[in-house]
């Protein structure tokens, strides 16, 4: 699909064997890390090296990764390997420095916001140089690259199939998505009445709420994995939950609020209610439907509301995988997240329980 900017384009990467040096830095540091990387995948390289980024931790580091593509595993040195897998994402042809995230990945995710397009960090941003051995060379300098933002709604509803057979077996899944085949390149609202026929026909063939919510709570954003292992090291530094909890009380990273969301516990239980993604727009708001417009974090419930396509409160056990894959990575044990309050129920907040396993301290 090709975007109303011209520049930027959908288009379909295929999965490829990557080998890496992940590292909190800066930009300035990539130089190095690819020539390290070189020296020790040698023969195994078989592409451009690309730059995989997954964030900006609060003492303003960046998570980073130098990779190439691969023909075989190598595990060696500080360099591991992995898969990432195929998916479909948005790609900008562009020339110019290498050095913020902002000079990067800006054009793109400004085409997405005008367009409603969700995006995903999963597999993770990447730029791909296009010229070889040019990785190596200063990040000021000019460099003609590939810059690449993973898509939302196409891995949806890949996990979306997964999770219904998961839950419900495969007849469900078949019950549910059949016939419906997945609008890939298509338009948001493509996508968005796609999504509320699937949750529709998931409600009338799927009864129990439970199994609605596992089918659903592996579709959710990804949690990013670098905090859940900050968190998971402060927990067991702490030696207590309920001290964890103040500390991400106290987090002030996006904005002025808690990227945590200030957890609060009650027993067995841990409660949170999401701040609005509009902030200002929700303090302003006119009344209570322009503030839930400004309230909720979701792209596809914000173009089911352009558009006035009616999405299922059933869409918010997606939501709700965001604290699972949080609180079991924080945990090592499984939880139960129910949903108590949502947009799509009528309510003006998203609230959360976290219902812990035994013997939590």
């Amino acid at each position: 699909m090709a975007l109303p900017n011209g520049r930027v384009r959908e288009r379909h990467i295929p999965g490829s064997l990557v080998a890496g040096i992940r590292f909190l830095g800066q930009f300035e540091e990539l130089p190095e890390k690819f020539t390290r990387l070189r020296a020790v995948a040698a023969e195994a390289v078989m592409g451009p090296g690309m730059v995989l980024y997954r964030g900006r931790d609060p003492g303003g580091a960046y998570h980073l990764e130098a990779a190439y593509p691969v023909d075989d595993e190598v595990e060696a040195g500080g360099v591991s390997s992995r898969l990432v897998p195929a998916h479909r994402a948005l790609c900008l042809h562009r020339e110019g420095p290498v050095d913020s995230p902002g000079a990067v990945f800006r054009e793109i995710f400004d085409v997405a916001g005008r367009e409603g397009l969700d995006v995903a960090t999963d597999p993770p941003y990447a730029v791909v140089f296009l010229h070889e051995r040019s990785e190596l060379e200063p990040v000021e300098a000019d460099h003609e690259v590939e810059v690449r933002v993973t898509l939302m709604m196409p891995g949806w509803a890949s996990r979306l199939a997964a999770g219904i057979e998961r839950a419900a077996g495969a007849e469900a899944r078949r019950e549910v998505l059949g016939g419906l085949p997945c609008p890939e390149g298509g338009s948001p609202e493509e996508w968005t009445r796609w999504a509320a026929t699937a949750l529709s026909r998931l409600d009338e063939g799927v009864d129990d709420p439970a199994l609605r919510r596992e089918a659903l709570r592996g579709c959710a954003h990804r949690f990013p994995e670098w905090r859940i292992e900050q968190m998971r090291a402060r927990y067991e530094a702490l030696g207590s939950l309920d001290a964890l909890l103040v500390a991400m009380r106290l987090d002030q990273t996006v904005q002025g609020q808690s990227w945590y969301e200030s957890p609060v516990r009650v027993g067995d239980a841990i409660y949170v209610t999401k701040d609005p993604v509009d902030q200002e727009g929700w303090k302003t708001a006119a009344d209570a439907a322009s503030r839930r417009a400004a309230y909720c974090h979701c792209g596809l419930v914000a173009n089911a509301r352009r558009t006035g396509v009616t999405l299922s409160s059933s869409h918010c056990f997606c939501g709700s995988g965001w604290y699972d894959q949080l609180w079991e990575g924080i945990l090592g044990r499984p939880v139960t997240i129910e949903v108590l309050q949502s947009i799509l129920k009528g309510d003006d907040c998203c609230t959360f329980a976290i219902h812990l396993p035994p013997g939590i301290r």
